[in-house]
């Protein structure tokens, strides 16, 4: 929204649309997780039996309504808000995303690497949805801007950051639920790969995210963002350390529930950095 006031233009969303935009990716997460606990309930009573809402509190019938109801009134907030850009066809992203949440739960989250990348692509498009919608229905004009390359690049990076850490907290967490999957033929990575290799992989995405934000951290010192700098030394590069040689210690499932909380809270912290680069 600076790049849009520096050069005298008026935001495509304003506060009530970016409300509905962002509510209308939380009813198609939420959707996911609906369809995703009805398929996944025999997994479920294996992993985590004392924390099953499905069949107890809630009933498998209303899971699907709920799956319905909140597909249906996502895209139908994003329809509205893409008709306020001018722009329908933006509504066939959320229409791609709750179809792939339904084929993720009920087949390729079983399936060797596929799941992960389905949940870490769409996590990358929750970041860009709002830049979607607001600056590709008048791309023409902005191309033409001086900073508008500058920002692409930043809300890229972002995305591709939310992409990694997705894909690690997702291999952590089917190293935490290798026990059901397995039994119910699952072949994820821990499962085909065994949970040492898995843990391997895992490190090496790691170590690719903390030398990819050093290179970014000279850019900050170079504009002397030190602020930025700072805080992703502290809350992002320094706690993935931490992540590396916890995974290496890790040997019970207790220890990839810690991990997989831990890596939510570094994507949070990496997501709200944008802040800092707002009020810069």
């Amino acid at each position: 929204m600076p790049l849009l006031e520096a050069n005298h233009l008026t935001p495509l969303i304003n506060e009530l649309f970016f409300f509905f935009l962002v509510l209308s990716c939380v009813l198609i997460s939420a959707a996911g997780y609906a369809i995703n606990d009805y398929f996944d309930l025999r997994i479920d009573r294996i992993n985590k039996p004392d924390k099953i809402i499905l069949g107890r509190k809630i009933s498998r019938r209303r899971a699907i309504f709920f799956h319905t109801f909140f597909n249906i009134l996502g895209i139908l907030l994003a329809a509205f808000v893409a008709i306020k850009v001018q722009l329908l066809r933006l509504t066939a992203i959320h229409i791609v995303a709750a179809t792939l949440l339904w084929f993720y739960a009920t087949y390729y989250k079983r399936r060797f690497l596929t799941g992960n990348i389905i949940v870490a692509l769409l996590t990358a498009f929750v970041v860009l949805t709002v830049w979607i919608f607001e600056f590709y229905p008048r791309q023409i004009v902005l191309n033409n801007l001086i900073d508008f390359s500058y920002t692409k690049m930043i809300v890229y990076l972002y995305a591709a950051f939310a992409f990694i850490t997705t894909i690690i907290r997702e291999v952590i967490k089917d190293v935490q639920d290798i026990e059901g999957d397995e039994k119910v033929g699952c072949k994820t990575m821990p499962i085909q790969w065994g949970i040492n290799k898995a843990k391997s992989f895992v490190i090496i995405l790691i170590l690719f995210t903390i030398i990819s934000i050093t290179y970014i951290q000279y850019l900050f010192w170079v504009h002397h963002l030190i602020l930025l700098l700072l805080y992703s030394l502290f809350l992002i590069q320094i706690p993935f350390i931490f992540v590396i040689f916890k995974i290496i210690k890790a040997n019970e499932k207790k220890h990839y529930v810690f991990l997989n909380v831990f890596t939510k809270l570094i994507m949070l912290m990496g997501i709200l950095s944008m802040l800092l680069l707002l009020c810069k």
